[in-house]
């Protein structure tokens, strides 16, 4: 697809500009779950030669209840080893408690005389990918004003347990999902504009080529780095048969189309690249809500509309942060119909991950909403 067609798209079909901050829905959460529900998201549908935003008026579950590795049931005992190995002493644990949001290994928070920290484990021993996100997570202390967890210390080795882990510092608090229902309408736009302000302050963080912040290959392309990591969950899905052939040829159509639209003028920028609000950690300190920080972050350096585009599909923030963030730094036009691209990775993400009905389903509904517009583009 040449950028003739997308200006014959956008001459031909108008993208609205989706008003967040009026349809956003909240995900509400439920003890222990990993992220356990959302109103509906941000998906365009194709009708009558114009898009329009579809948001469900019930609630989807959309994450499983359990991590997708078994949990790991961590006992005092164990805690107090793991304690003991970091501060060289020994120590008296006073409780475990599994935290909302482990939804790949487990998270647990652990209070001990010494106060409170969080743990993240994993059953594999030299766990590589848990070693990359603490690499992660020691770049991200060179942009203060983003705040995220503290690395405190990490072993793979499967000592002083038989597992791999790190230990982080605890931000207190209440992820957003959870505080939903306590927040008013005040409480929301201050917290989506500090949201808008970290995120500028992260995304004035700049490299000359586009990649993972910590080792991997550095491209010079946002198309060509982007369109792998599409190819690699391309080919998960593929070989675990989560979507039929027919469907992924029209996904190899759809990526042919839309792939060489991302490479715009924008330079590669630091993201965190999984904001939504179970990651989002806020403070009812002094009886007012506020910004408190953000767990998990991915860490690659991408184009801004990767970012802002996965905020868009979970309806995470609404008018008040965009409006912040685009007089920081104004999105491109097209931008509407590039973020269906990325919209499209991240269901199939999901559907790779989760293996959930939901995801199927409405990743079939996005991709025969695109495959139309290729197909009338032409």
């Amino acid at each position: 697809m040449s950028s003739g067609w997308m200006k014959k798209f956008n001459n031909s079909w108008e993208i609205p500009r989706t008003d967040t901050d009026r349809h956003r829905q909240a995900r509400t959460g439920k003890g222990g779950s990993c992220a356990p529900a959302v109103q509906g998201f941000a998906i365009f549908l194709f009708s009558n030669s114009s898009f329009i935003l579809s948001l469900s008026s019930s609630t989807i579950a959309i994450m499983p209840d359990e991590p997708i590795h078994p949990i790991i049931e961590l006992t005092e005992q164990e805690a107090a080893s793991v304690l003991s190995a970091w501060l060289e002493r020994e120590v008296e644990v006073h409780a475990v408690r599994r935290l909302v949001g482990g939804c790949v290994n487990t998270v647990v928070r652990v209070d001990f005389d010494g106060g409170e920290v969080v743990l993240k484990l994993s059953r594999l021993v030299g766990d590589s990918k848990l070693n990359e996100e603490c690499d992660v997570l020691k770049f991200f202390e060179q942009v203060p004003a983003f705040r995220v967890p503290r690395l405190l210390y990490r072993d793979i080795s499967g000592q002083p347990v038989p597992y791999s882990f790190y230990i982080m510092e605890y931000l207190k608090g209440v992820n957003m999902a959870d505080a939903s229902s306590m927040l008013g309408a005040g409480d929301r736009m201050l917290i989506e504009r500090e949201i808008a302000e970290a995120v500028v302050n992260l995304h004035e963080v700049h490299r000359e080529q586009f990649g993972p912040c910590t080792g991997g290959d550095p491209y010079q392309k946002w198309s060509d780095h982007f369109g792998q990591r599409f190819d690699r969950t391309v080919a998960q899905i593929r070989e675990n048969q989560l979507l039929e052939p027919t469907v992924l040829e029209q996904v190899a159509e759809i990526q042919r189309a839309f792939c060489p639209l991302l490479d715009t003028q924008a330079a590669p920028v630091l993201t965190h690249g999984d904001i939504w609000a179970t990651n989002i950690i806020l403070s009812p300190a002094s009886g007012a809500w506020s910004l408190g920080g953000f767990v998990d972050p991915g860490g690659l350096f991408a184009h801004p509309e990767y970012e802002l585009a996965y905020l868009d599909i979970w309806n995470t923030v609404g008018r008040t942060f965009h409006e912040i963030y685009r007089s920081y730094h104004p999105v491109e036009p097209g931008y509407e119909l590039r973020r269906l691209f990325y919209w499209l990775h991240t269901l199939l993400i999901h559907v790779r991950a989760f293996r959930t009905d939901y995801y199927r389903s409405a990743t079939h509904q996005l991709i025969e909403q695109m495959i139309q517009m290729v197909r009338k583009g032409k």
